[in-house]
């Protein structure tokens, strides 16, 4: 992927979290995910991610993880329940938990 692509799916991605979820939002996104791909990358690490801690093995899938969940919310969902109950059943690094608790 031509770095050009790359600059163009972070704007994607922080105009889809502005979109849903305000503009400070998005703007702690973007420093996260400049965090992940920039500091370490490739190498496991954790970051401080909307009142929780992420840690990974491979900050690749991490940043794959935030962009995807957090950025362009391939999770949301819209419901009259303040507190829905969600039941988790994958087997991955706990991001969905994550991203569950920031908004419900």
């Amino acid at each position: 992927m031509i770095i050009r692509d790359r600059f163009f799916i972070q704007i994607e991605t922080f105009v889809s979290a502005w979109k849903y979820h305000g503009f400070i939002y998005a703007v702690r996104l973007a420093l996260y995910i400049i965090k992940i791909r920039f500091v370490g990358f490739g190498r496991p690490g954790s970051v401080s991610l909307f009142g929780g801690r992420l840690f990974y093995s491979n900050s690749g899938s991490a940043l794959h993880a935030a962009t995807e969940m957090f950025g362009q919310n391939t999770y949301l969902f819209r419901t009259q329940n303040p507190k829905p109950v969600i039941v988790d059943v994958g087997a991955n690094i706990g991001d969905t938990l994550l991203y569950f608790k920031t908004f419900y």
